[in-house]
């Protein structure tokens, strides 16, 4: 249980870095955020 909330947090860390990267950089193109968005979610809700 407890791996599982490690890896979960890595990854929300790392998608406040991406989110952070994308505000900084507008030629960061929408569909790369998009897909960043739908693994995310996608592990958050398996891991759930």
């Amino acid at each position: 249980m407890a791996k599982k909330n490690k890896d979960k947090n890595k990854i929300i860390k790392k998608m406040t870095k991406i989110l952070f990267m994308v505000k900084k950089n507008k030629n960061y193109s929408f569909k790369e955020k998009i897909i960043h968005f739908n693994d995310v979610n996608n592990f958050l809700f398996n891991v759930g």
